[in-house]
This record gives structure tokens, sequence and C-alpha cells, in this order.
């Protein structure tokens, strides 16, 4: 029981550490969003922060292609009915 306790523990970690990398990334996004809609911003800040945005997005949907992928993989038939409706 103990060993099998740990595995799971293990598990959780390494799928934290995983998705770290998305989760931080829509994190900055939302301060990105707040920080552009609660704050007088120069035209320079302004466009800085949409670019980092941008990056960050693209990078977020690159996070979400992969684990499409993924899922594909691991249902029987490859359909994803239930996330197209998303």
């Amino acid at each position: 029981k103990i060993l099998f306790t740990r595995s799971l523990n293990l598990k959780n970690n390494m799928a934290k550490k995983k998705d770290s990398g998305f989760d931080l990334k829509m994190q900055r996004i939302r301060e990105i969003a707040d920080t552009m809609q609660n704050r007088q911003l120069s035209l320079e800040e302004s466009i800085q922060l949409y670019q980092e945005a941008q990056e960050l997005i693209q990078a977020c949907h690159g996070y979400l292609e992969k684990a499409e992928l993924q899922v594909k993989q691991v249902t029987e038939n490859g359909s994803l009915t239930e996330l197209d409706s998303l």
C-alpha cells in the first residue's frame, strides 16, 4: 500500500512538472491581460506586452496540440467528440 501511494505521488509530481510550463505561461498571459486592462501604459509598453502575450499564446497552442495528439493515441477509435465540442 505504501509503495502504491508513493507511485501515485510520483506520477502526480511528474504531471505537475510537465504541466508547469503551460500553467506558468497561462498565468503570465492572465497577468498581461490584467495589466493592459487596468493600467495606463505607454504605447511602447503596450506593444511589448502584446508581443509577449502573442508568443506565450503560440507556445500554449503548441502544448494543446501535443495534448490533443496524445489523447487521440490513447482513444481506441481516435474520436475526440467531447473535446471538439469545447
